[in-house]
């Protein structure tokens, strides 16, 4: 067979086919982030996605802010109304996450901390409102 006769196939790395494959994860990426949007959206209790190294909320659901994020928020403003990350008598519910793995939740006893075994979870409740 001549090679200039051969049929274009699937797997054919030709620019119109490495595009089209580009296409259709971008378009599969859209309709996963969406998904999960509206589903964030439609959990009536508040909650936020932290980024740990900078404690920047990089997502928080309606239940827990209206409205856009503000460029630069951070979690202890939103969740603690503090200027500064915890620290001290009150431990950082995201440090101890990140240093564990576990999810810390808050018991009667504003200082006194349970934890739950949900390994390596970055999300973080917001108090009520």
């Amino acid at each position: 067979m001549n090679k200039n006769s051969r049929k274009p196939s699937d797997t054919d790395n030709t620019p119109a086919n490495e595009n089209q494959n580009i296409e259709d994860i971008q378009e599969e990426l859209k309709d996963q982030s969406e998904f999960l949007h509206t589903i964030f959206a439609s959990i009536k209790h508040p909650f936020c996605v932290i980024d740990v190294k900078d404690y920047t909320v990089k997502y928080a659901n309606p239940a827990a802010l209206r409205g856009g994020i503000p460029e630069g928020l951070k979690c202890y403003s939103l969740i603690h109304k503090n200027t500064e990350p915890c620290s001290g008598d009150v431990p950082c519910p995201l440090k101890i996450v990140v240093e564990t793995g576990y999810i810390p939740i808050k018991t009667a006893n504003p200082f006194t901390w349970k934890f739950t075994a949900i390994p390596y979870s970055m999300v973080m409740e917001t108090s009520s409102r």
